[in-house]
């Protein structure tokens, strides 16, 4: 059996030289040729040379007068511009013309935008004093609204000062303060203002904690929505008193759960249910 390798022809080697010997001996063959045909045409070197320089001499001679012929033409053609120089000068006008219409717009759009530029710059102007009157009446609301905040402050403080003195048992005059009070101030003019009723707790050495009481009720001892009821009553309570000292009672001291508030004075040491489940009032003397 014969295998695949067998099979393909077999390749011939070292015969290279016989390859190069056969391309050799044509090239001689075609040298020979050339040479034999300048032979036969019985010239010599300079004879060839003269004929070839003969050759060229005629080709540069053709194409000169081809030159010359199309020159000529186009020298006839001529007769035929002076027909087109009207068409040209009809040409030239209408170009004037164009551009002359150009001009004229362009003017006419940078005459606009100049209006245009007036109109918007009256407008600005006309929105900068509307702006400014705006500012200076939204300024004089908020005035008149701070003065009477303040104002119902000072009513509020002095019906709560009249109504403190009124729950001490304390004689009140016409102007809100105790008859007597050295911080009452007549002059003989009817006018009295009585002191607020801090300044005894200050007498004492002990300053007024109603703010800080009214926020810890607010937002720490009674939150959520399940004690709204409970702290719009402690929050009534609260104003119904104008205690400026306040004490909160609490269930137990590690729960810290909120009980009662008491209002207390402290040059007398009472303390004073105000709201809550707690007691009356508290007999334990705090020390101020």
């Amino acid at each position: 059996a014969t295998s695949r390798c067998d099979a393909r022809p077999a390749m011939t080697r070292g015969n290279q030289r016989e390859v190069d010997r056969a391309r050799a001996q044509k090239r001689g063959q075609k040298a020979g040729s050339s040479k034999d045909a300048k032979e036969k045409d019985g010239l010599t070197h300079q004879q060839r040379a003269e004929r070839d320089a003969a050759a060229l001499k005629a080709k540069q001679e053709r194409k000169a007068a081809m030159k010359a012929a199309a020159a000529g033409g186009a020298g006839g053609g001529a007769g035929g511009a002076g027909e087109s120089k009207g068409e040209d000068a009809t040409a030239t006008e209408a170009a004037i013309k164009l551009r002359a219409d150009e001009a004229a717009a362009a003017a006419a759009s940078s005459e606009d935008d100049v209006e245009h530029d007036e109109r918007r710059a009256r407008k600005q102007a006309q929105f900068d004093q509307f702006r400014k009157r705006k500012l200076a009446e939204a300024a004089k609301r908020r005035e008149q609204a701070l003065a009477r905040r303040e104002m119902a402050r000072r009513e509020h403080e002095r019906a709560a000062i009249k109504s403190w003195h009124v729950a001490h048992g304390d004689a009140v005059d016409t102007g809100g303060a105790p008859a007597g009070d050295p911080a009452t101030v007549a002059g003989g003019m009817g006018d009295a203002r009585a002191a607020p009723p801090v300044s005894r707790a200050r007498a004492t050495g002990t300053s007024a904690n109603r703010a800080r009481i009214r926020n810890a009720i607010k937002f720490v001892l009674l939150p959520g929505y399940h004690r709204q009821d409970e702290l719009a009553e402690a929050l009534a309570a609260l104003e119904r008193d104008p205690s400026p000292n306040l004490i909160v009672l609490f269930r137990t001291s590690e729960s810290r759960a909120y009980k009662a508030l008491y209002s207390y004075d402290p040059a007398s040491g009472q303390i004073l249910l105000i709201h809550g489940s707690g007691p009356r009032s508290l007999t334990r003397s705090i020390p101020s």
